[in-house]
């Protein structure tokens, strides 16, 4: 194989590797990054999303994530509108001030899924479809508590 064959498979593999990853990776166990967080509607999504622009910690609801996403497009396509009618360019500030909210959401929508913010990586390369695949996944239901067993002897009523 000439070397520029062996360039194109390794671009062609970085390029499709990441689409395997979630199939490959389950995270398991319990969710280790806190209690579920629901909101109810478009406008409790959007005000959470705002008020925990810089919040990376906790989960979101898909219901939250896909309430500031609808958001973030409907910014964004205010401001391309806004561009090509008048041709400023200067609309585009809104959809970037919102940016660094929506990367927030998104890695609180991950870490309900049981993932890692990291995972967003895969959306700089042809990931990005996994990326939302993965984003609109249901959240795991919790695991059901089971009847505990007291520790240590049994005491029956009336015996010592």
């Amino acid at each position: 194989m000439s070397p520029e064959t062996l360039q194109q498979l390794a671009v062609l593999l970085l390029w499709i590797a990441p689409a395997f990853l979630p199939f490959v990776i389950h995270p398991n166990g319990p969710n280790r990054f806190g209690a579920p967080r629901r909101t109810e509607g478009f406008e409790a999504a959007v005000r959470s999303g705002l008020a925990r622009a810089f919040d990376f910690k906790g989960r979101a609801s898909r219901g939250e994530y896909g309430g500031f996403l609808l958001l973030f497009v409907g910014v964004y396509c205010a401001a391309a509108l806004m561009d090509g009618a008048f041709g400023l360019s200067g609309f585009y500030i809104a959809p970037m001030l919102l940016l660094v909210p929506y990367v927030a959401v998104t890695t609180r929508r991950l870490h309900d899924l049981n993932r890692s913010g990291w995972w967003q990586l895969l959306a700089l390369g042809a990931g990005v479809f996994v990326l939302f695949f993965l984003l609109a996944q249901p959240s795991p239901q919790p695991l059901r508590q089971t009847l505990r067993r007291p520790v240590g002897p049994v005491r029956m009523a009336g015996h010592r």
